[in-house]
């Protein structure tokens, strides 16, 4: 999961929060220990049943079922445009060679 913080540096040391959560914040000398350190604020925020994860219900590619005759399909479809391809650039070459007389 992917969640967005916000970085700020003020009075020499570094302070992150979770966007829209200012009450899960941290800092640190450097940012990437005020990073470190708001994903573990984070990370309490979680375990305490403060956030909890959902399922928003949408199915994305991830969520179809694996389908290997559609695999295989797409791989058929691949080979030919390939095949295509390749033809398409020899008649190309073929042409050049022999515009240029050889």
């Amino acid at each position: 999961m992917s969640v967005p913080i916000i970085v700020e540096q003020s009075n020499g040391h570094y302070v992150a929060s979770v966007l829209g959560r200012k009450a899960i914040c941290a800092q640190g000398t450097t940012r990437e220990s005020a990073i470190a350190a708001v994903r573990a604020a984070f990370q309490v925020a979680i375990d305490g049943g403060e956030i909890i994860m959902i399922d928003e219900g949408r199915a994305g590619l991830l969520n179809l079922p694996y389908d290997q005759s559609y695999a295989e399909s797409m791989r058929e479809i691949e080979a030919e445009a390939y095949r295509e391809r390749e033809e398409e650039y020899r008649k190309r070459i073929a042409e050049i060679d022999h515009a240029d007389g050889f």
